[in-house]
């Protein structure tokens, strides 16, 4: 990060900053570093340097770069890559850092936006969609992780407040257990930090008891139970007093998901808050609620998380096949008016249209 901000400081904008506040200067230069999430800012810093080291290589100006070097810079970076997403990262990574120098946008030229469109289009091979993790895999999962030397009840905890919580990795890790309200229908999760957060205002998130094996509730009571935390502020998810990393907990989790029979590659951590939503969706679950269940930004970052049920897909069609039922006829004057009435499948019985949705694991 030094290495970038040395670059920003000989901009004439921030020498202007530097000269009239030099008071604040740092602190707003700080507050540039802090204006996107940590993942984001950590894979525009990666971009960052690669490009500084291939610009200083070849005696290119770092910053303003010029369009041209630009482009031979994402060409030459991007003929390992099996994806767009690394060129498309690069790309918005120097156009970040001139947007936060005043300067013009390196990336804008028809080069560099006719590279980015190849990319994408030649590199896209179609989605690799992960599974989601339903009740029935997530029920043999608990109970083989509860073989386990200790009862399995961190690992335990962490599938089943995940998939009850739509949980992102990174939320789940960032827990306290501070964080966590008991009340007497469950509890509320204070979410401090999301992805989408960038004002850190916090997200709440309400879990109710279910009962069984996949209940949250009762699993994270017992995994707090055996872990006996000395401190609210302590994390909750901890593997031998150190908080557990991403590559440790999917390695956990995909042992679990081998040991029960399932292809352990077609999974991944975001299963079970795509499994989750999905299983909420599929119970009659509104979209807006789990939009707010799951901190999604909007309903367009939902709807890839949301598999509908067999019987759903096939509904769309039933209504086109359906032979419509019996109709009522009226005479009046010797005119007949025909009114058909709704097929069964489309408006259901009276003393069903209120029954309440089974709650989700």
């Amino acid at each position: 990060m030094p290495l970038i901000t040395g670059h920003l400081w000989n901009t004439p904008y921030w020498q202007e900053v530097l000269r009239t506040n030099p008071q604040c200067a740092q602190q707003l230069m700080d507050h540039l570093w802090l204006s996107r999430a940590e993942s984001t800012i950590a894979g525009y810093t990666r971009a960052l340097r690669t490009w500084i080291v291939w610009a200083e290589d070849r005696g290119k100006v770092v910053l303003p770069a010029a369009e041209a070097d630009v482009a031979a810079f994402l060409l030459q970076q991007g003929r390992v890559d099996k994806t767009p997403a690394p060129t498309g990262q690069r790309a918005a990574a120097l156009r970040w850092l001139h947007k936060n120098a005043q300067l013009p946008d390196p990336t804008d030229g028809c080069a560099t936006r006719a590279l980015i469109a190849a990319k994408s289009r030649l590199l896209k091979t179609g989605q690799n969609r992960k599974k989601e993790i339903t009740p029935a895999i997530l029920e043999k999962l608990v109970e083989t992780a509860a073989q386990r030397s200790g009862g399995g009840f961190m690992i335990i905890a962490y599938m089943n407040i995940s998939f009850a919580a739509f949980l992102r990795f990174q939320e789940a890790r960032a827990l306290l257990w501070e964080d966590i309200q008991d009340t007497k229908d469950g509890m509320i999760i204070n979410i401090k930090k999301a992805k989408n957060d960038q004002t850190r205002a916090g997200k709440t998130t309400y879990i109710s008891y279910s009962g069984g094996s996949t209940c949250a509730v009762t699993s994270l009571r017992r995994w707090k139970a055996y872990a006996k935390p000395q401190d609210a502020a302590q994390p909750i998810f901890t593997q031998h007093s150190k908080l557990v990393s991403y590559s440790y907990m999917s390695q956990q989790v995909k042992l679990l998901l081998n040991r029960i029979g399932e292809q352990s590659t077609q999974y991944a951590l975001h299963s079970w808050r795509a499994g989750g939503a999905s299983l909420a969706a599929q119970r009659g679950v509104s979209r807006e609620d789990i939009q707010r269940h799951g901190r999604w930004k909007d309903p367009l970052s939902l709807q890839p998380y949301i598999n509908p049920s067999p019987e759903q897909k096939y509904a769309v069609t039933r209504v086109l096949i359906t032979p419509p039922t019996a109709t009522k006829t009226h005479k009046d004057h010797n005119t007949m008016n025909t009114t058909p009435t709704r097929t069964a499948h489309l408006s259901a019985p009276r003393n069903q249209q209120h029954k309440h949705h089974q709650a989700f694991p």
